[in-house]
């Protein structure tokens, strides 16, 4: 897992432990000078396995936070360098199996549950258009506004 690596592994490594590196010719040049440290710093977290969260769960900051936290952390990005980032390792760049398959690899890190939890495991893997079109179709109650 991405959390195994040092904080200095370049983009290439992290993209090889992600299975994505066919995509990697999809990155800006800025973007591919990037090391693991600089992602997880840019989410605005201080930890790997919360990164790990954030892609598989599909909950990354936009694309402007991201740059705001770059340009924070000395990094000189641009917001279609983040949207570059983004289309290689976004929770939407992988199949949700393999989300849900990272989300137990960090719940599985970090509590080191048993069998009988991972099996008691809930995971919603979901959209605000999804939430928001339930709400509208199927709504806990009627209001008149």
């Amino acid at each position: 897992m991405a959390a195994e690596l040092p904080d200095d592994a370049t983009i290439e490594q992290v993209a090889e432990v992600f299975g994505v590196s066919d995509r990697l010719d999809d990155l800006t040049p800025a973007a591919r000078t990037l090391t693991k440290g600089d992602m997880v710093a840019i989410l605005g977290v201080d930890k790997p396995t919360a990164a790990a969260i954030q892609v598989a769960a599909g909950t990354l900051p936009r694309p402007r936070m991201l740059a705001l936290n770059a340009q924070s952390e000395g990094l000189d990005l641009s917001v279609r360098d983040i949207q570059s980032i983004q289309g290689v390792f976004s929770g939407d760049a992988f199949p949700v199996e393999d989300r849900v398959a990272m989300l137990r690899s960090v719940a599985t890190t970090l509590d080191d549950p048993g069998e009988a939890e991972l099996r008691s495991l809930t995971i919603y893997l979901c959209c605000c258009p999804c939430c928001c079109a339930t709400a509208v179709l199927e709504p806990a109650e009627q209001a008149v506004a």
